[in-house]
């Protein structure tokens, strides 16, 4: 007897095998999304970091917060800061701080918040 197409296992097989492919991929991509928003908030706290250190090194404070407004105002940041799918963040609850140890070193931090983005630090208030 001569057989034509597919049995019904075969493409259940097949069926099944599209279906574990497709999960991991979907999985896959949204791990590497997050991760990218991720990294791409983190290289926006770093460029924050630095227009911060150079407010207060070229105003003289030792100590303090410059909320990331003013930074765009006074231009030390040269453009708006984007949250990574292209809208513009709120300011309101993001700046950098400084602050002097008792060696005299000052230390700076950065606190974002963007869209689901918050920075991980414990000295960040809401």
């Amino acid at each position: 007897m001569k057989k034509n197409g597919f049995s019904l296992v075969e493409l259940l097989a097949v069926i099944v095998v599209l279906g574990i492919i497709s999960s991991i991929t979907v999985i896959s991509y949204t791990g590497l999304n997050k991760r990218i928003d991720k990294d791409y908030y983190k290289n926006v706290e770093q460029s924050l970091l630095m227009a911060g250190a150079d407010y207060f090194y070229y105003n003289r404070i030792s100590s303090g917060e410059v909320s990331v407004k003013d930074l765009l105002e006074k231009d030390y940041i040269d453009k708006e800061v984007l949250s990574s799918d292209g809208t513009s963040c709120d300011f309101s609850k993001s700046y950098v701080a400084s602050y002097k140890e008792k060696t005299d070193k000052t230390n700076y931090y950065v606190c974002l918040v963007c869209d689901n983005y918050k920075t991980d630090n414990s000295n960040c208030h809401s």
